[in-house]
């Protein structure tokens, strides 16, 4: 009823209250256990008098509900209309008809009651026994209550009007209200925390939410969000090092939730397993990587372990022969030596070095050769000049150039160079001579550039290479080549 657009069975209904309230108080006092006074008699006098249009305030809501009999068309063109206003013209008119019939006012009164509950009656079943039409097609469970009030009247019939009309009444209330009372009762359900669909909401919610949560710390505020949420108060919870969470006090939660917390309380501790297992495995292979890298910078120190060693010795040799036949270039030999051997043991020590610091210890190392060979030795270096900041494994460019000065150096000079440039994402670097091949080519290129090799792999990867072989202009050529992206910064 209260969902209509207009509200006239709503306040017909209570103008039917409200009579029926007013005949209730009248019946009270209608036979007093005292003598009343002239003012309270002429009180209960007006009662009277309005008690009187109860029965056609009936009639009137039975033929207004749930729309009226003449909705859609002039009132005064339905029969209904018009028995309705005979109804509420009758009720002054009853002292007249009492005196008329020579009868109690309460007898006709009675017989009034008893037609107008008939007509309101046969009203109420006409508007429900009818089939269905377009704009009016009841459910059966609307025609059920119909039939219902429909019984109701036939007891009326015998007397028993006020319980009848109490009866009447409460069952057409609770037809028109039943939609309201459902929505009433989910809105407290909802607010003390008893909605089953809302805490549903809320568990099924944070099971999504558990299933991307990262750490602990979100696993334990979703749980404890949904439970505020969907029972509107904090459970407490007790959360172990290992297990799922637990109900601290399972009594706080109403017993027909606690199947679905519970079930929550679990896919939480599965959760919790799973990230720690996650850690675990990452710890694990984060050990793996630490032991491959630990492993990795053994062997390249091992391996440039191996180049100190023996350029000392070639040094030493130098530096003996210097010394029985030129004294003072032996001089000058020792002082470059000690500036190269300081850079050797500094770079040992370092995963990289600068392409620049490379080239300063080639000419400190041909500085030192000149002493030793009689023959001019000339180095060039072609490049870029930002590739100069380039990481280079460190003494990369020393067995090169011994290498050159060994198998090269002939009766004329020996020409040296770097060529070094980037492009599509490599790094490549050749070093040439303009030597004699006296042994260059040979299947077996010595010591130093077998370490070389290895040494530039382990710095940039596996998928450096090198290539050294005998120069198309004559000479020797070493060429190598890495990815940029796996570049190493100085230590």
């Amino acid at each position: 009823m209260w969902r209509r657009p207009d509200l006239n069975a709503a306040w017909v209904f209570l103008w039917f209250a409200i009579l029926q309230a007013l005949g209730t108080i009248w019946s009270l006092f209608r036979f007093p256990q005292v003598e009343l006074g002239r003012g309270f008699k002429t009180y209960l006098g007006v009662y009277h008098g309005l008690v009187m249009w109860y029965p056609a305030s009936f009639l009137h809501f039975m033929t207004v509900f749930p729309r009226p009999r003449w909705a859609g068309r002039r009132p005064w063109r339905s029969a209904w209309f018009w028995v309705v206003v005979l109804a509420y013209a009758m009720a002054p008119a009853m002292p007249l008809l009492a005196r008329a019939f020579r009868r109690p006012v309460d007898e006709v009164f009675t017989w009034f009651t008893i037609v107008v509950v008939t007509l309101g009656t046969l009203s109420l079943i006409e508007r429900y026994a009818r089939p269905g039409r377009p704009d009016w097609n009841p459910r059966w469970s609307e025609r059920a209550l119909a039939l219902v009030v429909v019984l109701s009247m036939f007891a009326a019939a015998t007397g028993e009007d006020a319980m009848v009309f109490n009866v009447v009444a409460a069952l057409i209330v609770a037809f028109a209200f039943a939609p309201l009372r459902d929505r009433l009762q989910r809105g407290l359900d909802r607010l003390y925390g008893r909605d089953p669909q809302a805490l549903r909401r809320a568990l099924d919610r944070s099971g999504q939410e558990l299933l991307s949560a990262l750490d602990r710390d979100e696993v334990r505020a979703s749980v404890e969000a949904a439970l505020a949420s969907g029972l509107k108060r904090a459970g407490t919870l007790a959360w172990p090092a290992a297990g799922p969470p637990r109900l601290t006090d399972p009594e706080e939660i109403p017993e027909d939730a606690r199947a679905a917390v519970d079930n929550l309380l679990v896919q939480a501790g599965i959760r919790l397993e799973n990230l720690a297992l996650q850690e675990q495995r990452a710890a694990a292979e984060r050990h793996a990587v630490e032991l491959r890298e630990a492993a990795t910078r053994a062997e390249l120190r091992a391996l440039q372990a191996q180049v100190q060693p023996h350029f000392l010795f070639n040094a030493l040799n130098a530096l003996s022969y210097l010394t029985e036949t030129d004294p003072r270039a032996a001089q000058r030999f020792t002082e470059r030596l000690a500036d190269m051997l300081r850079y050797t043991v500094e770079a040992g020590a370092r995963p990289a070095a600068l392409l620049s610091e490379e080239l300063a210890f080639v000419e400190d190392y041909l500085g030192v050769a000149r002493e030793r060979y009689e023959t001019p030795l000339e180095f060039q270096f072609r490049g870029a000049r930002e590739l100069l900041s380039v990481a280079v494994p460190p003494l990369l460019l020393q067995p090169l150039v011994e290498n050159s000065l060994k198998h090269g150096a002939g009766p004329g000079a020996l020409h040296l160079s770097l060529e070094a440039c980037r492009e599509d994402g490599w790094f490549t670097l050749r070093f040439a001579d303009d030597g004699v091949a006296s042994g260059n080519g040979a299947p077996g290129l010595g010591v130093g550039l077998e370490n070389l090799e290895q040494r530039v792999r382990r710095f940039a990867g596996p998928q450096a290479t090198m290539a050294a072989g005998p120069a198309a202009g004559g000479g020797f050529a070493v060429t190598l080549r890495w990815p940029v992206a796996t570049e190493r910064g100085v230590a």
